[in-house]
């Protein structure tokens, strides 16, 4: 049966969306940090290589296509809630003043950080098993590093200490 909007058809597309979307990304980035000057022409010529770039790298477009929707989803969130607390009559300089506060932005950078990492761990996977089975069979140093660093207990006091690092920063710092 034929619906009325057949949307299969954008599958095709999906590399020229990505292509797209990092290129809009990388320009404004380098727009606004002005890493390569103020010189708008580099930063699209720059941009572009770092577009196409991402396009031919396979891991890198599956990284891409697992984050997006993710992303897409936390910043529809984030937008409902503050169209809520405006809808009950909190002034927009509150809303405006609440995400100038530091730990709201920490919050958002470390949700993101953690959509990547779940990104990070289903495109390279397996790799990174590779890396960490005790099997006699890979005995080069990096397997040796990759069982050393993503060893449980190495994980865990990298958690831990990035929390105590966190709670120290929260207490020196002065909140007014």
């Amino acid at each position: 049966m034929a619906s009325p909007i057949q949307l299969g058809f954008l599958s095709d597309f999906s590399n020229l969306f990505l292509v797209i979307l990092m290129f809009v990304l990388a320009y404004a980035l380098l727009t606004k940090t002005k890493i390569l000057g103020d010189n708008n022409a580099i930063n699209a010529v720059a941009a572009t290589m770092f577009a196409f770039l991402i396009v031919i790298s396979p891991a890198a477009r599956e990284l891409i296509k697992i984050v997006t929707p993710a992303f897409t989803f936390f910043i529809f969130v984030v937008i409902t809630i503050v169209i809520l607390f405006m809808f009950v009559g909190v002034k927009s300089d509150s809303i405006v003043n609440a995400f100038k506060d530091p730990a709201l932005y920490w919050f958002i950078i470390v949700v993101f950080i953690l959509f990547l990492i779940y990104a990070g761990t289903a495109v390279y996977g397996e790799q990174i098993r590779g890396l960490t089975s005790t099997s006699e069979v890979q005995d080069s140093v990096v397997a040796s590093a990759g069982r050393v660093v993503f060893h449980p207990k190495v994980l865990g006091g990298l958690l831990i200490l990035s929390i105590i690092a966190f709670a120290i920063r929260y207490l020196v710092v002065e909140h007014s």
